[in-house]
């Protein structure tokens, strides 16, 4: 009797016939062979479709969109139906490295109570030339810590429990962008363990065609959205998107072009962090010790020196001229 496979690999295809072939290949070709590899076509008008019923592996089950819904939806429908006990996300511009699943399934199944795992990624151009390495995060309390500014994983190279996954609802449809993150946010905040393997495991395509590049804005204002119910949901403290976006273009462009006021908001935002941290989780524990190292290190990037910095988050809300008060943050 066939028995359910233990992976399976999970791809939403709209379109995308320029580096299917090659995406399809580096997952069929893997060291690790029981899975299953479901694509879900959603409503392609290009060769999408006809590149997939081009191969005869029985693992291939294609399931077509009768019309284009996304990649959000596109996704919780795999998700629903999937047999593998482990999910592989992969997209269908993206190349796997040839042990990618079989280092992973190792990982999960010799650390039962992981929920997400990822990996580190080559960045590539649209040639596959390699021009850039992303090493994403791999201790436990900086991607719990990161998770209040930005996204430490990689969608491309994640691997998750599909039960633990579901339980929680899966992606959550309204965001059809930054869906990922969001669903990151909810694993952290129902105690699920999230984990980075720092092996490079997957080639990221960014070219002129990328998601991030064509919704570059509508991301990051999602990303925003996203990172204001991390607050809600891991600390229980409401936050504003104004003071989530000085943190963001804090991080995304660097130490510089930040007003006086701008920086009272900011350094009262990191103050709010470490004191919603200390409320929720013990004084020794390794998470405190992380954000507490961040925002000292910020702190004294955008003032230069930490007696200044703890003078004026002490202070602050009373020179500004907006009257900051809690509710700003």
């Amino acid at each position: 009797m066939k028995t359910e496979p233990l992976v399976t690999v999970l791809m939403s295809v709209f379109n995308g016939e320029k580096y299917l072939r090659e995406a399809i290949d580096s997952i069929l070709t893997q060291t690790f062979s029981d899975f299953e590899f479901l694509i879900i076509n959603d409503a392609s008008t290009d060769r999408s479709r006809e590149i997939i019923l081009s191969y005869l592996d029985p693992r291939i089950r294609l399931i077509d969109n009768e019309e284009n819904i996304g990649l959000t939806r596109s996704l919780n429908k795999g998700i629903d139906l999937a047999k593998g006990k482990y999910i592989a996300r992969m997209d269908a511009d993206d190349v796997s490295m040839p042990e990618r699943l079989e280092k992973q399934v190792r990982f999960m199944e010799e650390n039962r109570d992981i929920a997400v795992l990822g990996s580190w990624a080559y960045g590539i151009d649209g040639t596959g030339r390699i021009n850039a390495e992303f090493r994403t995060p791999i201790c436990e309390e900086i991607i719990f810590k990161d998770l209040f500014f930005s996204n430490p994983l990689i969608h491309g190279s994640v691997m998750f429990d599909k039960k633990f996954v579901r339980i929680i609802g899966g992606y959550n449809p309204s965001f059809i962008r930054t869906q990922d993150y969001e669903l990151w946010i909810r694993v952290a905040a129902n105690c699920g363990r999230i984990v980075n393997i720092p092996l490079f495991l997957l080639k990221y395509r960014n070219h002129p065609e990328n998601v991030s590049n064509l919704q570059g804005d509508q991301q990051e204002a999602l990303a925003q959205l996203v990172v204001q119910n991390a607050y809600k949901l891991l600390l229980n403290k409401k936050i504003s998107l104004k003071a989530i976006k000085l943190i963001r273009q804090f991080l995304l462009r660097g130490k510089t072009n930040f007003g006086f006021h701008e920086k009272i908001i900011l350094l009262m935002l990191l103050r709010s962090l470490n004191n919603g941290i200390h409320q929720k989780y013990d004084d020794t524990s390794d998470i405190v010790k992380v954000v507490e190292k961040q925002i000292n290190y910020i702190s004294r990037t955008i003032f230069k020196k930490n007696w200044f910095s703890m003078i004026f988050s002490r202070f602050a809300r009373h020179l500004s001229r907006d009257k900051i008060t809690n509710k700003d943050l």
